[in-house]
């Protein structure tokens, strides 16, 4: 299960970082964490973008407005789901998969499942 880790922002940073990891790594912490970075994606904003992640249950995990250079890192899973509503003002990036923009300017995403399989889809999609 995923759940709202930590939440953090670098002094001196315009940048705020935030993320999104196993509930079994216990709750919100200032604390860091190692993550396994093959299980891992970064959601970053170019352009201001509202972003919503939620299960397949329904539940939010998070649902926010994302300004340029804002982070979201997020674990891989089969029942995660991201929406957006300016999907050409995000990146998403894996240790497996080079930084790609989610779709156009203005373009509204939903539900676009977090597995490694359609990022791999979504990035190809971008480069044509």
């Amino acid at each position: 299960e995923t759940e709202l880790a930590a939440a953090a922002s670098d002094a001196g940073q315009d940048a705020a970082s935030q993320t999104i990891g196993n509930a079994n790594q216990g709750p919100a912490s200032a604390n860091a964490t190692v993550a396994d970075p093959n299980s891992e994606i970064l959601i970053k904003a170019v352009s201001a973008s509202w972003v919503e992640i939620v299960r397949d249950n329904g539940e939010i995990v998070v649902s926010k407005l994302l300004r340029s250079g804002d982070v979201l890192a997020a674990t891989i899973e089969d029942d995660l789901f991201l929406s957006t509503g300016n999907a050409g003002g995000l990146t998403l990036e894996t240790a497996a998969l080079d930084a790609f923009r989610v779709g156009k300017v203005g373009e509204i995403l939903r539900d676009f499942p977090l597995t490694i399989d359609m990022l791999r889809d979504r990035q190809v999609q971008s480069e044509n």
